[in-house]
């Protein structure tokens, strides 16, 4: 495929981590992250130094001042929160999900405007179906706000580890506050590490009591580099170099909204989005098992969405907003390559559709404020794959790896903010009820053996969870913090119904036989955290230290060969075994050094690390998905004109050592420190230019989560190298 190369707009830049305080001698100052306003958290808005709990907030300019172009970069600089990739740079599968404190893929939850996104589905042992979660452009999201640890009393399941909430652009971002207006915006990106364009079209209006808006974003790349030393060409095995790819996107985000009246407004949403990904899978390739391998990956999602916001002021209810969203997140991957002497095409499709309706209620009396609502949502979930033989028609198969599922859930929740002692104590607690209920159907297109199709019964379960929270101010810059909080996670699809019966007779072994298990058991989490503030003129601080238990943890174990009166070579199934203990202590700072060592107005510091260390309760082994101690310094300055600024960030990660490992034989990851300059510079009101260098010493490190769990005796490790020294460039032009 032949993809398009637009010219960028100029020059790019990025600010990361700008957390600034406003002083009365520098209005122009950005807001330290104290300062920073949540939503996610309490589902009010919350200055962060008055939540309970720790989170991070990211806006569209942080996210654009830093060059990111996927949700990878745009956590660049957070600590204790990652994002790997499924296979390292340049990969066919791209991204995974997000680890917040050692917790990751589907138990921590992904929304966008409270929607949420599809499921991961990713079975071991094949190599043709990866379902990630990949399904958003952040260029169309306002706000991003990542909350660390259990949140279910407040978003339900999935959220066991946590829980990243998007939040789209809206009309209002762009326009005046009040009268008719519009507003147009053109942005261009280029990054070299990806030879990467994107092209960015904000269109906004006001006319009457009617607000729309228009955001479409096309992205074109290709194979991220890796670190460019020494690579290996070729194919197979041995190949370090990226497998070489053509991507392309196009996300588009359409709203308009009508103020009915001083109470009422309405909106509409409509969300499309769809990426293409060709993948030469050299690396794949071998002389006697395959010599032609390209992938041809679609990934989709588009949504429909309407909403109420309805200014009460009855007795029961101050503000109430209704949702109701239509949505279908669908991943399409086909595999062509030479199997055997045989041409073959694996055609493996995933799709999610979902309904759901969400209402939330807020009151305000006296000393409390009360928050309550549901949640309810259906999901229809499609598995299957076609294998095409193209000299032997007679040999194609169509199946189905889980069977068609229906499932529903519907979520309780009531939380009440209490502001005692003239408000200097804040008590939050909160209570959350869930129901999740599965229904498997078969059908002519999956027809499994006996012994799987025994276990495809319907599957229900539920669990309340609570949650409390304080925050206490000692005086008016420091104040002390606390949250108790449970989360829970209902069985995912595949766990309940994914059965495999794979006869490798012909091969000397046996057949391997894995079981569905529809009686799975919700997993679940207990959470501490308690930490202490600081937030003044020349600064802020926060320091937290974290103590989390997790129950019935899902996972494949080894049963008894004979099932059901027939001896199999082995026979395998998802259970509830594992019990994870993970604790860690993180600190986050800013210090404006104009304020503390008199240097130029506009100079600040920032400063944040995070550690972790988990176990495996029930195997007495460390957690492999905890990763490496990680600290990130930034100094910056922003021009008191507000024309120009910089900023040098540091990263430095430990090394991931054996001892941390569950197995021995795992690969460990040394320790590195990485320096990145971003700068930017307003020629104007309209004209607005960004530009970064990351890795400025071209430094060779790789990242943890990209090979977490491969062989030490792996032949391509450099194939995971994180790319060397390289620059993007941008520009906003806006009228």
């Amino acid at each position: 495929m032949k993809l398009s190369r637009p010219s960028p707009l100029s020059l790019a830049i990025c600010l990361v981590m700008s957390q600034q305080v406003a002083a009365e001698e520098a209005a122009n100052r950005k807001v330290f992250t104290l300062d920073k306003v949540t939503v996610a958290a309490t589902l009010s808005e919350e200055s962060l130094q008055d939540v309970p709990n720790s989170v991070s907030v990211l806006s569209n300019e942080d996210i654009s001042r830093i060059s990111a172009t996927d949700i990878k970069d745009m956590v660049r600089y957070e600590t204790g929160v990652s994002v790997g990739s499924e296979g390292g740079q340049g990969s066919r599968f791209g991204l995974k999900g997000f680890n917040i404190r050692g917790i990751d893929e589907n138990r921590v939850k992904i929304m966008v405007d409270g929607v949420d996104l599809a499921d991961s589905f990713t079975p071991s042992g094949s190599p043709y179906q990866r379902s990630g979660r990949n399904y958003i452009d952040i260029d169309a999201m306002k706000q991003v706000e990542i909350l660390k640890g259990p949140a279910s009393s407040l978003y339900g399941s999935d959220a066991l580890g946590g829980a990243v909430a998007f939040t789209t652009k809206d009309p209002s971002d762009y326009l005046a506050s009040q009268g008719n207006d519009t507003a147009i915006s053109l942005k261009g990106l280029y990054t070299s590490v990806d030879e990467g364009f994107a092209e960015t079209l904000t269109l906004a209006n006001r006319t009457g009591n009617m607000e729309s808006m228009l955001v479409y974003t096309h992205r074109d790349a290709h194979e991220r580099e890796n670190f460019d030393k020494n690579l290996v060409g070729g194919s197979g095995d041995d190949r370090t170099k990226p497998d070489p790819v053509d991507y392309d996107s196009d996300n588009l985000l359409v709203k308009l909204q009508y103020q009915l009246n001083e109470q009422h407004r309405l909106g509409l949403v409509v969300e499309d989005f769809e990426s293409y990904t060709e993948t030469d899978v050299q690396s794949k390739l071998s002389g006697s098992y395959s010599d032609y391998y390209v992938g041809n990956d679609t990934v989709s999602r588009q949504r429909v969405g309407i909403f109420h916001e309805w200014q009460a002021d009855n007795a029961l209810f101050d503000n109430l907003r209704w949702d109701i969203n239509q949505q279908t997140s669908k991943s399409d991957q086909d595999t062509h390559h030479v199997y055997r002497g045989a041409r073959r095409v694996k055609a493996y499709e995933q799709e999610e559709e979902s309904f759901s309706f969400t209402a939330a209620f807020d009151k305000t009396a006296g000393l409390h404020q009360l928050t309550y609502g549901l949640n309810y949502e259906e999901v229809d979930t499609t598995n299957a794959t076609d294998t095409l033989y193209r000299d032997s028609p007679t040999s194609n198969t169509y199946e189905r790896y889980i069977p068609l599922v229906q499932s529903q859930s519907v979520g309780l929740f009531l939380q009440d903010q209490i502001t005692l002692l003239d408000g200097k104590l804040q008590l939050i607690p909160g209570l959350r009820y869930d129901k999740f209920e599965a229904q498997a159907s078969l059908d002519n297109q999956f027809e499994p053996e006996a012994a799987i199709s025994r276990e495809m019964t319907d599957h229900d379960s539920d669990k309340f969870t609570f949650r409390l929270g304080t925050v206490y101010k000692l005086t008016d810059v420091y104040s002390v913090f606390g949250n108790y909080s449970q989360g829970f996670k209902s069985p995912e699809e595949i766990d309940l119904y994914y059965g495999s019966y794979r006869d490798y007779s012909g091969y000397g072994l046996g057949v391997y036989l894995g079981l569905p298990n529809p009686e799975l058991e919700p997993e679940e989490s207990d959470s501490f955290e308690v930490g202490f503030r600081a937030n003044a003129s020349k600064g802020s601080l926060q320091i937290s230290a974290f103590y989390n238990k997790y129950d019935n943890f899902i996972d494949s174990t080894i049963l008894d060969p004979e099932y059901q009166g027939v001896t199999y070579y082995q026979v395998s199934q998802q259970v509830n075994i594992e019990k994870v203990t993970i604790k860690g202590v993180e600190l986050q700072g800013s210090l404006w050094l104009d304020e503390v060592i008199g240097a130029p107005l506009g100079t600040a510091l920032q400063a944040s690390i995070a550690y972790a260390d988990g176990e495996n309760d029930s195997t007495d082994a460390p957690l492999d998905s905890i990763a490496p101690l990680k600290a990130v310094f930034g100094l910056s300055y922003d021009a008191p004109s507000n024309t120009w600024g910089s900023t040098l960030n540091w990263t430095l990660v430990a090394a991931k050592e054996q001892s941390d490992l569950a197995d021995e034989d795992d690969v460990t990851t040394a320790g590195y420190g990485a320096l990145d300059l971003t700068v930017y510079y307003n020629l104007n009101d309209k004209l607005a230019i960004q530009g970064g260098i990351f890795n400025l010493t071209n430094k060779k490190y790789t990242d943890w989560e990209d090979v977490r769990g491969l062989s030490a005796s792996t032949s391509y490790l450099d194939r995971y190298t994180q790319p060397g020294r390289n620059f993007s460039v941008s520009a906003t032009y806006s009228f």
